[in-house]
């Protein structure tokens, strides 16, 4: 069983719910970007860009495929 693949809906909710609490932004908007840029899936890529929100950096120095600080960033 691939772990990653079978828990990334609850992790990406939780990511965008807490991300969008944090820093006082929309959920439905946050959401709606993540599906545009990523269809959410944590581990998409496009060339440079990668993670749930497509960032051409890392987030807070972090891995740019962990949806947490992907989705803290993005939010911030």
């Amino acid at each position: 069983m691939n772990f990653a693949k079978h828990w990334a809906a609850t992790l990406d909710d939780y990511a965008i719910d807490l991300a969008s609490r944090v820093f006082n932004v929309s959920e439905l908007k946050m959401r709606t970007v993540a599906w545009c840029e990523s269809t959410m899936r944590p581990w998409a890529t496009n060339g440079r860009y990668k993670g749930l929100f497509q960032l051409g950096w890392a987030p807070f120095g972090l891995d740019p495929y962990d949806p947490v600080a992907n989705a803290l960033s993005a939010a911030q």
